[in-house]
């Protein structure tokens, strides 16, 4: 009896390639140890950027800076609507310049000579921001 004719056969899957080498336990730690310091590297990355965030957000200086620009504006409000109330600009003299002393005088005349009676309130919702440096300020309200 003759021998069936031989039929090709098709594995599935893709074609094998050549096993890899079993790695030994020298290959084992180096894998270990990259790990690790891919590890430790990022954990550094984070908490350096957590520590830089940190000392960025705010410095107290600039806290400071600004409380002193909001006070310094609402202490020049109280003392503007007290002279409109009073009609005497004294109350402005140790805030503004000299320049600026006389125009508020100009402006308190202008009050008396219309003979109007003013009633003067303020309400403050203030953005303040004190640019680098702490020589410039800007308060929107």
């Amino acid at each position: 009896m003759a021998a069936p004719p031989a039929q090709p056969s098709f594995d599935a899957g893709p074609p094998r390639g050549p096993t890899p080498p079993p790695s030994g336990p020298g290959q084992r730690r180096f894998n270990f140890l990259i790990v690790g310091l891919t590890i430790l590297l990022a954990v550094l990355l984070v908490g350096g950027l957590v520590l830089y965030n940190r000392q960025r957000s705010k410095p107290p200086a600039a806290d400071r800076a600004k409380a002193e620009v909001e006070r310094a504006y609402l202490q020049y409000d109280a003392a503007s609507d007290r002279a409109v109330k009073t009609l005497d600009v004294s109350f402005l003299a140790p805030l503004v310049s000299q320049a600026r002393l006389q125009k508020e005088q100009a402006l308190i005349q202008q009050v008396v000579q219309s003979g109007n009676k003013f009633q003067v309130t303020s309400d403050h919702d203030m953005q303040t921001v004190v640019y680098s440096g702490g020589s410039l300020a800007s308060i929107d309200e």
